[in-house]
């Protein structure tokens, strides 16, 4: 009598493990891997997402898809470089203060005479909370650093 209740429990279990692996969906993509990191379709569309509504008016449907492909090509290109340039800034332990990402948004506002209201709102409008602003201005001076010791070593006197 075990036997047959095992062999239905089994059954039942084997079942439910096949119906819900059928329902899995594919969330993310991986579509470049640079060294040891790892670039999804994911990473390219929340880059691409400022620029969404602009596409979206394009008129003709085979020219708005025309550019939708160039641009996802172009935003693929710009993150595998950029995360070459932050592979190498790891390299050469190039690291930027918090106190110097605060530093340029305290000149932004500034320059701009934005409250930190007005700041947070124009981030918004390129898709970004301030703490990504802040994630995205670091990578971006990190960038620049290493860019900067490029040129510094080419230079001969």
């Amino acid at each position: 009598m075990k036997a047959p209740r095992a062999a239905v429990l089994a059954a039942v279990l084997f079942g439910l493990c096949g119906s819900a692996s059928a329902q899995v969906k594919l969330v993310d993509k991986v579509i470049a891997i640079v060294n040891d990191t790892v670039l999804t379709q994911y990473d390219v569309d929340k880059a691409l997402a400022p620029y969404m509504p602009r596409l979206a008016k394009i008129p003709n449907p085979k020219a708005r898809e025309e550019m939708l492909l160039r641009a996802r090509k172009n935003f693929l290109d710009n993150l595998v470089n950029r995360e070459l340039v932050l592979q190498r800034a790891r390299e050469l332990n190039l690291t930027v203060e918090d106190s110097e990402v605060v530093q340029f948004l305290q000149q932004m506002k500034k320059r701009n005479r934005w409250s930190d209201s007005q700041l947070a709102q124009a981030m918004k409008q390129f898709g970004f909370t301030i703490d990504e602003y802040k994630d995205h201005l670091r990578r971006e001076l990190l960038m620049t650093r290493v860019q900067q010791l490029k040129v510094v070593s080419r230079i001969k006197i």
